[in-house]
């Protein structure tokens, strides 16, 4: 399987192949070169603590379609905002009623690529005095680069997984700083092939983003889901905010070396003032 991580983020050629599915659904580590790596991760699916089931499986094994029960008339859930502040150091989004997520790292597995840390982790020196952020530095990567991502889904019960519904919210804001640009993308499944949780069939992963330009300085980035677009390259959809998959921070081969330290990442609430950061 040669899709994945270059055409997932519109960067280059196929970089990580077989651990774009991983990555999207529950994490991603580095790629190692070799072929047969690739298709162990294929077989494995790797994840943070263990192997992750196929999307919308019960915890009975049964499956959930996209199109079928729960994952059908998914609410928008408007209450709690924050999606992480990284203080309970976890690989998790902040757990709420009904909202399940976990946070993963990868890159493109360039031979001269370096990635820090390795693999997610919080550390110390977090916005305003708290305690964790997550810091996440990148050079090298001649592929397509690197990425910082969550997933999200709607988890109305153990083992129910489905696309996150937040159309109740007005876009996204987070605190942040560093050196270079990095683009934040929101995936749906309009814009993920068939065979990694997506009903996109030709030119995939052109992924709703928009460009952040990070300085020294801890900033409030403010993000109106009017700011998301196309890059133009993949096959044309809409932003359906009633099916997000993931919320990813990447970093392009031509925007390295780059640092990001990333705090406080939220949903606007409805009315609370969505105009772009300046």
């Amino acid at each position: 399987m040669q899709i994945g991580w270059s055409a997932h983020f519109g960067l280059g050629r196929a970089g990580c192949g077989a651990l774009a599915l991983a990555a999207i659904a529950v994490g991603c580590v580095a790629r190692q070169p070799a072929a047969s790596s690739e298709t162990a991760a294929a077989t494995a699916r790797p994840a943070f603590g263990g192997e992750r089931a196929a999307f919308g499986e019960t915890a009975s094994g049964a499956s959930l379609g996209q199109g079928a029960g729960r994952c059908q008339n998914v609410p928008a859930i408007s209450t709690d905002p924050l999606l992480a502040d990284f203080e309970q150091d976890s690989i998790f989004v902040r757990p709420v009623p009904q909202r399940w997520g976990t946070w993963y790292m990868g890159n493109d597995g360039s031979p001269d690529g370096r990635q820090e840390p390795d693999s997610f982790a919080a550390e110390r020196g977090g916005y305003g005095g708290s305690n964790y952020a997550v810091h996440f530095k990148v050079q090298g990567f001649t592929e397509w680069g690197a990425v910082l991502g969550a997933t999200l889904r709607y988890a109305p019960e153990d083992g129910i997984r489905c696309p996150y519904n937040a159309s109740g919210f007005d876009g996204l804001s987070f605190m942040a700083k560093g050196k270079g640009r990095i683009r934040v993308n929101v995936t749906t499944p309009d814009t993920v092939p068939t065979d990694e949780d997506g009903r996109c069939k030709k030119s995939c992963w052109d992924s709703h983003g928009a460009f952040v330009f990070l300085s020294d300085e801890w900033t409030e980035q403010r993000l109106p889901w009017s700011a998301f677009a196309q890059q133009g390259w993949g096959t044309a959809a809409r932003l359906n905010l009633n099916e997000i998959l993931s919320i990813n921070f990447v970093v392009g081969r031509a925007d390295q070396p780059a640092e990001l330290w990333l705090d406080d990442l939220k949903f606007i609430p409805r009315g609370a003032g969505a105009g772009a950061s300046k």
